[in-house]
């Protein structure tokens, strides 16, 4: 069994959602990154800011299992592009604009879109789906909403390796929110505007988004995790030795 199949076996339980979740085209997703605080999250929960939201909906709590893919020679996530597998289904995201707090990306949905895309974004490597390796493995209990028109998300994240599956203790959930919009088609003018309208509702919000703490994303912080991790081993060594 190779390492992707093997990786894509722990999340069976969700084959079903890959066959049927699709989306033809790339669509446009716009998102900046918050921390929230205990005390914004009761304000978010209860909308009982100064200005409150006109429409405020929850949407309610899932659990997302992914991991990302790489290759071997071609490092994907330094040219901004990023591959999933999420609950079963294949992701890709191209970063188009921004960084990995505030970004603009065109997201793909499925493994014959995704498929298509990789093949042909490097036109002399020929990459395929299947040569991927998988990294980067975790898991979220995700809370969500829609408030005047805009996708609210709250993650709690833990990490671990994508041989077992399962997340790895101790550690304390990574906790970052972010406000997001999305669009169909692949307008990069778009992106710029639905980004600034974005930025202008989390200052009008900040009760909702506060800005306190700078916002670390979930890859950033799987790398700090594994990065700690390999050291703890290292020091570990040193001290049997």
């Amino acid at each position: 069994m190779t390492p992707l199949k093997r990786a894509f076996a722990q999340t069976r339980i969700y084959q079903h959602a890959a066959s049927i979740i699709t989306k033809p085209g790339f669509s446009l997703e716009v998102e900046r990154k918050f921390v929230p605080t205990p005390a914004s999250l009761v304000r978010l929960r209860k909308n009982n800011g100064d200005p409150p939201f006109h429409s405020h909906t929850y949407l309610g709590r899932k659990v997302l299992k992914e991991f990302y893919l790489q290759h071997r020679s071609i490092d994907l996530m330094s040219h901004g592009i990023y591959l999933r597998v999420r609950n079963g289904v294949y992701e890709a995201k191209v970063r188009r604009a921004g960084n990995r707090t505030n970004t603009t990306s065109h997201e793909l949905v499925g493994e014959k879109e995704v498929g298509g895309f990789i093949a042909t974004a490097f036109p002399h490597a020929a990459l395929r789906l299947e040569d991927m390796l998988p990294c980067c493995w975790m898991r979220t209990l995700r809370d969500e909403w829609k408030v005047d028109g805009f996708n609210v998300a709250v993650d709690h994240t833990l990490f671990g390796h994508w041989k077992t599956g399962r997340p790895a203790y101790p550690q304390l959930p990574h906790l970052v929110a972010e406000v997001e919009l999305c669009r169909a088609g692949n307008s990069e003018d778009e992106g710029a505007e639905l980004d600034r309208g974005i930025e202008t509702f989390m200052e009008k919000n900040e009760w909702a988004f506060p800005s306190t703490e700078k916002a670390v994303g979930k890859l950033v912080a799987w790398e700090r995790w594994s990065e700690r991790g390999a050291m703890d081993e290292k020091r570990m060594e040193g001290e049997w030795k």
